[in-house]
């Protein structure tokens, strides 16, 4: 089980710079996809924000590396 510290370490979502920083995508390519609900990584809208999971975008970037 992960402690308090682990967590707020490593939040659960991040937001769509860090995801577009992790894929190597533009900001823009992110938001769109995200728009268009064919982003490929569980996601919500909050508001204005969007969330990515953290553990998803994870998974994507180890698949595309393979």
């Amino acid at each position: 089980m992960q402690t308090m510290r682990e967590t707020q370490e490593k939040p659960y979502f991040v937001g769509i710079a860090q995801a577009a920083k992790v894929l190597g995508m533009s900001y823009s390519a992110v938001w769109d996809s995200l728009r268009r609900g064919d982003f490929p990584v569980q996601s919500v809208q909050i508001g204005t924000k969007w969330r990515i999971s953290r553990a998803g975008l994870e998974a994507l970037a180890g698949e595309e590396r393979e």
